[in-house]
């Protein structure tokens, strides 16, 4: 009886040690952006933007006035300090790298909290903003590089 009982709790034990050990190997498998790695960091948008096809070489802005149609997910473009980037009605930006401010009487919409950027304010990295006006955009206070999606033009 003794034995029988000993013999329960060590495989009860061995049960819960397994379970234990399998949890802690498959904690670290999770792909960026899951629950395993909630966090929105570099490498998840590296992941994110790199799925969408469109990360090709960066365009220069030497051109006054340089317009771009909308083509199929986010094109990878490298904004010089001083230049404004206006998007199109619709278009949405990712900041990547670099800081500008919001342009436009109308502003931009961070998509992950509907909140309204103002003209004037500072925009946050590695964060989607949608405009809702044709005259919407971003004043690039140094060199920025930024993922867009839809039509926009540089000046």
């Amino acid at each position: 009886m003794i034995r029988k009982r000993i013999f329960a709790i060590l495989c009860m034990t061995a049960v819960i040690l397994a379970s234990f050990g399998a949890g802690a190997v498959f904690a670290g498998s999770g792909s960026p952006g899951s629950s395993a790695d909630p966090i929105v960091t570099k490498s998840y948008l590296d992941y994110r933007l790199a799925d969408s096809g469109k990360t090709d070489t960066s365009k220069s802005s030497a051109a006054s006035d340089t317009k771009v149609t909308a083509r199929a997910g986010f094109e990878k473009i490298t904004v010089k300090k001083g230049k404004t980037l206006i998007l199109s009605a619709g278009s949405s930006a990712v900041i990547y790298r670099g800081s500008c401010t919001v342009t436009g009487k109308e502003g931009l919409i961070l998509l992950s909290t509907g909140t309204l950027f103002s003209e004037g304010n500072s925009v946050v990295k590695y964060r989607e903003y949608l405009s809702v006006a044709s005259d919407s955009g971003l004043c690039m206070s140094g060199d920025t590089t930024l993922f867009v999606s839809g039509d926009y033009k540089i000046k």
